[in-house]
């Protein structure tokens, strides 16, 4: 069963993504109120806001085959907005 989440009374966080491959990567975020879904070049970072319990699935495409990571949950993506860097889960 899925869970409902209120987006009004939840708190966003800053989150960062960085394709750390040399593959185009489609990015999917889901389970906030404003889902998205991008192409991330290699050696590339996005920045979003999302909900904590939000999470990204991600889909690797190399020459010959595409493949589907575990999700990454938002919040072990979130950084400080101050110094940019990944808060301590």
């Amino acid at each position: 069963m899925s869970k409902v989440i209120n987006f009004a009374k939840t708190k966003q966080i800053l989150c960062e993504y960085h394709n750390r491959t040399s593959h185009l990567q489609l990015v999917r975020l889901l389970n906030n109120s404003r889902g998205f879904e991008r192409v991330i070049s290699p050696g590339t970072k996005y920045q979003f806001i999302a909900v904590p319990e939000a999470y990204l699935e991600v889909t690797d495409f190399s020459t010959i085959t595409s493949l589907m990571d575990s999700p990454i949950y938002c919040h072990e993506l979130a950084i400080s907005e101050n110094k940019l860097e990944p808060i301590a889960a």
